[in-house]
């Protein structure tokens, strides 16, 4: 039976992840919502965990985060987006990661993901 415990609360600085275009597009709604933004989020998985290793924040304990995109898109993790809702027991069973990368993982993603929608935000209303 899965843990329904929230996790602490953990304070997690956002690095530097690669710019993408936040303008919508015709096909794409110009209101930016948290449960929208998933349309806008082009964060592919491969480049997002390339820049948690050359981050050096994210990348100091050379982990080599990147090793794991394989196994999160062949489980159908394809964007930054998709890595929002994970668990840690998620992470281990389709990324193949241990514990404690996992929750690095986890962090990671939901700091990223916060700047994003802050960012696409700040876009929307400037």
């Amino acid at each position: 039976m899965a843990n329904l415990t929230p996790a602490p609360a953990v304070h997690v600085t956002p690095h530097s992840i690669p710019s993408m275009p936040l303008t919508p597009t015709p096909t794409v709604s110009k209101r930016v919502v948290e449960d929208d933004f998933e349309l806008l989020d082009s964060t592919d998985i491969t480049t997002w965990l390339k820049s948690l290793d050359t981050d050096l924040i994210c990348g100091k304990l050379s982990l080599d985060y990147a090793q794991y995109a394989p196994s999160l898109i062949t489980a159908g993790f394809l964007n930054l987006s998709d890595m929002v809702d994970l668990s840690v027991e998620e992470l281990i069973k389709y990324g193949k990661m241990n514990v404690g990368t996992a929750k690095r993982v986890i962090k990671f993603a939901a700091a990223d993901h916060q700047k994003l929608i802050r960012d696409a935000k700040r876009a929307q209303s400037g």
